[in-house]
């Protein structure tokens, strides 16, 4: 990839740590925006997560407080989250399930410049209003009852015509 120094075969590849460091920072993948990186950052967060937990790392607590130790020395995080509240969130993912984590890029529309994107309301707000509640996005509604005649369950919203065609499945969020 052009800039990044990652060159990879065709086809089904498995990535040392800085292939896959190359890989989510590489600028000229695909239409080489942003959202195309991010895209492919989520992706490699996805995959991070599939194999932690196939892998029994979240089970294992030897391993994973050795992973822990070396994740923290690359981290920088908050202070309220720092040393034991780092840890104990961490190991209270235990129990998450790698179908339960959801990415999500905020609903946009590329701008007539062709570098920036504006938010799309009301779905931005939705989006954020969801996680601030933690409740499911995109909304849902109740299934229909006996006294109800009809009713529907929003699809995602997307960028309007004329974006880089990314869509709101993309800014990180566990649902």
């Amino acid at each position: 990839m052009v800039g990044s120094g990652l060159e990879l075969k065709k086809g089904t590849v498995t990535l040392d740590g800085e292939q896959a460091l190359a890989l989510v920072r590489a600028r000229h993948i695909g239409n080489g925006s942003d959202l195309s990186r991010i895209d492919r950052q989520h992706q490699f967060m996805s995959a991070v997560i599939r194999q932690a937990t196939s892998s029994g790392l979240v089970t294992d607590p030897l391993k994973l407080y050795d992973v822990l130790a070396k994740v923290a020395q690359s981290l920088t995080v908050d202070p309220g989250l720092a040393g034991d509240s780092l840890k104990e969130f961490l190991l209270g993912l235990g129990g998450l399930k790698p179908s339960a984590i959801r990415f999500y890029t905020v609903p946009n529309v590329g701008r007539s410049d062709g570098a920036t994107v504006s938010w799309v309301q009301p779905g931005a707000r939705a989006m954020w209003s969801a996680m601030i509640h933690d409740t499911p996005y995109p909304a849902t509604t109740p299934k229909p009852t006996s006294s109800t005649t009809s009713t529907s369950t929003p699809k995602p919203v997307s960028s309007p015509p004329g974006s880089d065609g990314s869509t709101a499945a993309d800014t990180s969020c566990i649902s």
